[in-house]
């Protein structure tokens, strides 16, 4: 549901680290939470120097370890599977037991517009091969 606020955890692949919005700024004045186009945009949109004295102290201990003090991280986005998320437990707004955006992908391919030629209609019983 596009109305829904859930937290804003943003997964870094090239780090292999999460931050939570409030803790490294956010699309509104609460900080931690959104809707899903917030999340998307905020996660897409995001550029974090690590060592930055303008970070928070929250997320200079995220980054600590993780990425050289200097170094642009700029390829953030939303988890896309559950290890992903378990990066960013602990990440701040006491949220790690609280709904979060994630963008899993399933794997399953699509299209996207109808397909040339019409699909083959069901059977009205199980096939044998």
């Amino acid at each position: 549901n596009d109305d829904e606020i859930h937290f804003i955890r943003c997964y870094s692949p090239s780090i292999n680290r999460g931050v939570t919005a409030g803790a490294s700024g956010g699309p509104r004045a609460a900080g931690c939470q959104g809707s899903w186009a917030e999340a998307k945009e905020w996660c897409e949109a995001l550029s974090i120097t690590s060592g930055d004295p303008s970070n928070s102290q929250l997320t200079r201990n995220q980054l600590l370890g993780a990425a050289p003090e200097g170094q642009v991280v700029d390829d953030w986005r939303l988890a896309r599977t559950m290890t992903e998320a378990g990066t960013q437990c602990g990440s701040g707004c006491q949220g790690d037991f609280e709904l979060t955006w994630v963008m899993f992908d399933t794997g399953s391919p699509t299209t996207l517009g109808p397909t040339a030629a019409p699909t083959v209609a069901p059977t009205g019983s199980p096939t044998t091969r």
